[in-house]
């Protein structure tokens, strides 16, 4: 979450989070009440605001692995009379890794706007562009006896022409307004923008075959994926607070409504490569010893062979990576089914104060409507969930 509201963010790397204030952590079913049906909990990001305080900051890291990193925070008043408020956020890095090929390049730029045309009254804009260029690690492979010191941690199954390239586009508006010193009433819009553009050479979870089907435990398989979507969200979440006293007990109340949707129309598509070539050179398919006829072979160190649609990945070399021709491989094209949801939830709760004890009851409606290939509408799946949720 985002203040307060659901996202999507890219989940292969870590981002920079220079433009963040807090973390906010709520663990367990607890969560519940802020709409992610989450059991283990949920993590609330919170961005940092502009300040009345002119204030400049600038910092320069260096580290291992040619890790370099620049932060700039600038903030203050854009008028004297102090309802116009700014702040900007700028952040660069870029390291390399104890992996091999593994490198990340983070650029972020998050501005942000206050006005604040009376006391009570307070409109904010955040904006949070990340866009961030890597490539996608899936771990390390070892030789067949499993033993996992069999092979170096710095080795990568990637390619020198892998990448992934993510973009990631947060914009949150809110208004807040203090009708009274019980009585608030909050309301927040965030439209975020995801977009991925990944190739990548990965295993393909199993040993080389030789020609009669048996493992060779120092090659690999290998399979590419190049895969592109970009998905949409939107979300907007309302309330009110009133403070109230019954005796020694302090009350918060609220009461709310939120909205979210989540939307990846037509475009996703993803092309994979895998497997071995047919005898004929114009598809790949799993290689089946019971019909050698079908497939082409070749010899490797005396060991007769099929020839793989993807190069195997040599465990035992010591410098295994190289550009790889992508137009020689054969490719299974398919492309994602638009899919669309939408969640509305309706909630309550009272937070009591009696000296140090403090107790939370809360009740909360939700409503769930999820689409497949929404733009046809051929299918259609929805729940409902109530939930009861107690803490103290």
């Amino acid at each position: 979450m985002v203040n307060g509201l659901r996202t999507i963010t890219g989940f292969w790397k870590q981002p920079l989070t220079n433009y963040l204030e807090r973390l906010e952590v709520i663990k367990g079913p607890a969560s519940a009440l802020f709409g992610n049906t989450s059991p283990g909990g949920v993590i609330n990001r919170v961005t940092k605001k502009p300040l009345a305080e002119r204030r400049q900051s600038l910092s320069f890291s260096t580290g291992s692995f040619n890790a370099f990193r620049g932060l700039a925070d600038f903030t203050g008043p854009m008028n004297e009379s102090k309802t116009l408020l700014y702040r900007l956020n700028l952040g660069y890095e870029n390291t390399q890794s104890f992996r091999d090929l593994q490198f990340d390049k983070n650029f972020v730029v998050a501005p942000s706007i206050s006005f604040l045309p009376t006391e009570k009254t307070k409109i904010n804009l955040d904006v949070v562009y990340n866009r961030s260029n890597s490539r996608l690690d899936r771990g390390q492979a070892v030789y067949g006896n499993n033993d996992i010191y069999s092979v170096p941690i710095s080795k990568s199954l990637n390619a020198a022409n892998d990448y992934l390239n993510e973009d990631n586009l947060m914009i949150t508006t809110s208004f807040n307004h203090q009708f009274s010193k019980k009585l608030q009433f909050n309301v927040a819009y965030l439209k975020t923008i995801w977009e991925e553009d990944l190739l990548e050479h990965r295993t393909a979870n199993g040993y080389a075959k030789d020609s009669a089907g048996g493992e060779i435990p120092t090659l690999v398989e290998m399979q590419v994926l190049i895969r592109k979507r970009k998905v949409f969200a939107d979300n907007v979440s309302a309330y009110f607070t009133y403070d109230a006293n019954t005796g020694p007990i302090a009350h918060k109340i609220l009461v709310g409504y939120d909205y979210a949707q989540n939307k990846m129309p037509w475009g996703a598509a993803q092309s994979q490569a895998t497997g071995y070539k047919n005898a004929a050179g114009t598809g790949a398919s799993a290689y089946n010893a019971a019909r050698p006829g079908n497939y082409q072979y070749t010899t490797v160190n005396g060991i007769k062979m099929p020839v793989p649609n993807v190069p195997h990945f040599d465990l035992t070399s010591v410098s295994p990576y190289q550009l790889f021709d992508m137009s020689k491989y054969t490719y299974v094209k398919s492309s994602y089914d638009p899919t669309y949801y939408n969640a509305q939830g309706y909630y309550v709760q009272d937070q009591l104060t009696f000296g140090k004890l403090q107790a939370l009851f809360g009740l909360r409606y939700d409503r769930f409507d999820e689409r497949v290939n929404y733009s046809k509408r051929q299918r259609k799946r929805s729940c409902r969930m109530r939930s009861f949720q107690e803490w103290a």
